[in-house]
């Protein structure tokens, strides 16, 4: 099984990150802000929009668990004195577009692993290629759907 070198995870991270940037003033659905960066927000300044009906602990729908890796990068851009508005518009997207390229590598390594990965083996090349290649996982991948 081959593992990807930094260079190609650093290069899959800066396309979905310029996805992510092409698609900034762009909304998908709804629950991208409502499910997702504003909880987080919340959570990381102490202040936002109410929540939803799903985050009512009578309903309890919704889960921290997907929100927090977004708080904490929230909390860290405040404590850095780096959260301008822009910013923390951003970081979801930018946060995001590293699983969208995990989910890249993921899929060559899978391809790999089930059919028969090794030095001449193609198919794992070509199941990142094929994931890179997907118009919706450029264009959602990267969004912060919980």
């Amino acid at each position: 099984l081959r593992s990807p070198t930094p260079a190609a995870c650093l290069a899959l991270y800066t396309l979905r990150a310029g996805c992510a940037w092409a698609c900034a003033s762009a909304a998908f659905a709804p629950d991208e802000y409502w499910q997702a960066a504003e909880p987080a927000h919340r959570l990381a300044f102490g202040y936002g929009t109410e929540p939803t009906w799903e985050w009512r602990p009578d309903v309890a729908l919704r889960s921290h668990a997907f929100v927090l890796p977004l708080a904490a990068v929230y909390r860290a851009l405040s404590l850095l004195h780096l959260d301008a508005p822009l910013v923390v518009r951003l970081a979801p997207r930018l946060l995001f577009a590293g699983a969208a390229a995990a989910s890249d590598v993921a899929a060559g390594a899978l391809a790999d692993a089930h059919l028969g990965g090794g030095a001449k083996c193609i198919a794992g090349d070509l199941a990142t290629l094929a994931s890179l290649l997907s118009w919706m996982q450029a264009y959602a991948g990267s969004r912060s759907l919980a």
